[in-house]
């Protein structure tokens, strides 16, 4: 890949508008892992050829990998809607960060469901205490009640 990578950046400086060469570049970096460049490319290919569905799409899948949800959503989305022969791929895409946004929203409420829930102080000192007991691993998490418990007695 960084071969095709270093034959693709040297038809764009002949070239520098070529969709071929552009898409090939993005997928080469994207093939070795380096998405800030393969978005780089990508962006350039959606700028110099915004009909270019293939374009966005790839550019969408890009974003998802760089944790960019919002704006690959926005991408996808304009594949979708320039359409093609390759609107089934695009609608897969799409479909991947939609799951991946909802995978992502259902995280972030069941993290905040459970930060409800360890930090629930009960207002009575006996509850206080059952839940400290019921819950030993999580030191300081759970307020210390006021009702001290009793210490063993060391012969």
């Amino acid at each position: 890949a960084q071969a095709a990578a270093a034959g693709y950046e040297n038809a764009l400086s002949r070239w520098p508008d070529n969709l071929t060469a552009l898409m090939g570049l993005g997928n080469s970096r994207y093939a070795l892992g380096d998405m800030v460049a393969a978005e780089a490319a990508f962006r350039r290919a959606t700028a110099a050829h915004p009909g270019a569905g293939a374009a966005w799409n790839n550019l969408a899948d890009t974003l998802l990998r760089l944790g960019r949800k919002a704006e690959a959503l926005e991408a996808a989305n304009r594949a979708i809607t320039l359409g093609g022969p390759e609107a089934g791929t695009y609608r897969q895409t799409l479909e991947e960060i939609r799951a991946d946004i909802l995978a992502l929203e259902r995280e972030t409420s069941v993290k905040h469901r459970l930060v409800e829930r360890l930090t629930y102080t009960p207002a009575r000192a006996e509850d206080r205490v059952a839940l400290n007991l019921a819950l030993p691993g999580l030191k300081g998490e759970v307020p210390p009640c006021s009702t001290p418990r009793p210490q063993p007695v060391l012969p």
